[in-house]
């Protein structure tokens, strides 16, 4: 699948945004260590956030996702790998 195809698929699925402010909060931690990338990581988060039309249930699982995707590789290096 050509990289074009994935990018439209991506930005036009509904919880995209909050799942890459995800990625990036994770790249910026442990085992990482992309630091720079905190001052830009929940951007996508906020521009998903403000959007009208989104309702309370939508934005609640737009920063759920944001947290499990951010923290969970946090979590499985500091207790898995011990």
């Amino acid at each position: 699948m050509p990289l074009g195809a994935i990018l439209i698929v991506v930005l036009h699925h509904r919880f995209s945004l909050p799942v890459f402010s995800g990625i990036l909060f994770a790249l910026v931690f442990y085992p990482f260590y992309l630091w720079p990338l905190a001052f830009v990581a929940l951007v996508p988060l906020f521009y998903f956030a403000g959007t009208r039309g989104r309702t309370a249930k939508e934005l609640f699982l737009g920063g759920f996702l944001t947290g499990i995707v951010g923290i969970g590789p946090l979590a499985y290096s500091s207790l898995f790998q011990m």
